[in-house]
């Protein structure tokens, strides 16, 4: 859920090695613990200063469009 997503973000922010990270929410998986856009917005914050990350599995979760905007625009500063 977001909890997760805001502390591994957290976590990442500084990596070097790290190079794929899978973070697919199961079809069963109940919707408080599928990551939302806030869970989305701390991704992407981690996004635009992590350079080793390449792959990144969100399938499955409830970002929403609102998630899905901050993901796009971390993206150009990604790497």
């Amino acid at each position: 859920g977001d909890g997760g997503a805001i502390a591994i973000s957290a976590a990442l922010e500084n990596n070097t090695t790290l190079t794929e990270l899978n973070l697919q929410a199961d079809a069963r998986c109940a919707l408080q613990f599928k990551i939302s856009a806030t869970g989305a917005q701390a991704i992407a914050k981690m996004l635009a200063a992590n350079r080793a990350l390449n792959t990144l599995n969100l399938a499955g979760n409830s970002l929403g469009d609102e998630g899905a905007q901050h993901l796009a625009a971390a993206l150009p500063h990604a790497g």
